[in-house]
């Protein structure tokens, strides 16, 4: 019988993970209940599971560096507490989860990657790390100076550095991948850099004050720099492990006149392709033509498999989860009156003929993926 790693790296099937979201079925502080959701994950089609270990605000693991006794005025070291039901209390400390679901994979026979997300905080009202207030000169501002708690700026190479010590945290639970979403930001964009390093750097540049226009394309060029400059330190790292460690850059919207990802994500997601940075491209959603739903689908996904010119593989979306109009395999069988499971159907063989390696399942919450569309997921080639 095929192994799953060898099938997955034939055609790869993806399920992203956020353990949270099983909140209501599953134990998820306890060892048995993170092993009951990797076996409820696999019955999709899994292939690989690529499992969410929370944020630099909240990691889902005993984190050595999340941890560190606060410095300066204690008036200073306020933490919203989550909005959400049940939330606040949970620990995964003891035991470790994250250990026993990396673990219970590799028993499974299948991938296990992180999901890393490109955020500090998963929104700008949730709780802010130690390390963020601890160092409130870090963080990001607005144009005129309001400054914004819930992230701090790459342009300061110390947040970069602060970044990559939770990845050398995550590094010990051996995963094979990283997989960075550039969708969950925590509602970061570059209008949120104007710190006084960028600030300098664009004066030195032009000879005038910022722009008041964050999406000014110089303005987004200058930002990238820094973002990529980051992605680049984890490349380093990654290239320094003893066994491959894949980098994977989660990317949205494709098809929009204008790139989603460099102007509200500060990342130009060819440059980094083309300079050697990501080991594979997942294509987390796309802006179809209404009127032609099924014939832009392919054409985005064909354009995109010719932009990457070989130099890494591509994976497309079989996404259930259709949070903010992101065109689900749901929102097909809507707009199109066809069953569910046909509209998925057509979206795998579309992603396999268009030259692509595999698709992105999210998010694998309870139910969410019928056990028709599972079976579907499960027996495509």
């Amino acid at each position: 019988m095929i192994s799953a790693i060898l099938f997955a790296a034939l055609f790869e099937k993806c399920a992203i993970v956020d353990n949270f979201d099983m909140l209501k079925k599953f134990d998820v502080e306890t060892a048995t209940g993170t092993v009951q959701i990797v076996d409820y994950v696999l019955t999709t089609g899994a292939t690989s599971i690529w499992w969410r270990p929370g944020g630099l605000a909240t990691p889902r693991y005993p984190s050595r560096v999340a941890r560190r006794s606060f410095r300066g005025a204690p008036e200073d070291k306020r933490r919203v507490p989550s909005n959400r039901s049940g939330f606040g209390w949970l620990s995964m400390d003891e035991p470790d989860t994250l250990k026993v679901a990396a673990e219970t994979c590799r028993r499974r026979g299948v991938r296990f990657g992180l999901h890393w997300p490109y955020e500090d905080s998963h929104w700008s009202s949730d709780d802010l790390s130690r390390w963020n207030l601890d160092h409130p000169q870090f963080r990001c501002r607005k144009k005129y100076g309001a400054p914004i708690a819930a992230r701090a700026s790459m342009a300061f190479p110390e947040t970069i550095g602060h970044k990559l010590e939770f990845l050398e945290e995550l590094l010990a639970y051996g995963p094979d991948t990283i997989f960075i979403d550039l969708y969950r930001s925590g509602g970061w964009t570059p209008a949120w850099e104007y710190v006084t390093p960028m600030c300098n750097a664009w004066r030195a540049a032009h000879g005038t004050e910022p722009p008041d226009d964050p999406r000014d394309p110089r303005w987004l060029r200058m930002v990238a720099e820094r973002q990529h400059a980051f992605f680049r330190a984890v490349r380093a790292r990654l290239d320094r492990s003893p066994t491959k460690i894949r980098l994977v850059l989660g990317v949205n919207y494709l098809g929009r006149d204008t790139d989603f990802n460099l102007v509200e994500r500060g990342v130009d997601w060819r440059q980094l392709v083309r300079g050697g940075v990501v080991d594979a491209l997942m294509v987390m959603c796309i802006s179809p033509d209404p009127g032609d739903l099924w014939g832009s689908t392919e054409r985005i996904y064909r354009e995109t498999v010719a932009a990457v010119d070989g130099r890494c593989p591509v994976l497309f979306p079989a996404l259930n989860y259709n949070f903010a109009q992101r065109f689900a395999y749901v929102e097909y069988a809507k707009r199109l009156d066809i069953p569910r499971t046909a509209a998925l159907k057509r979206l795998l063989e579309i992603a396999r003929d268009a030259g692509g390696a595999g698709v992105a399942m999210e998010v694998v919450d309870y139910g969410n993926y019928r056990q028709d569309e599972c079976r579907a997921i499960s027996v495509f080639r």
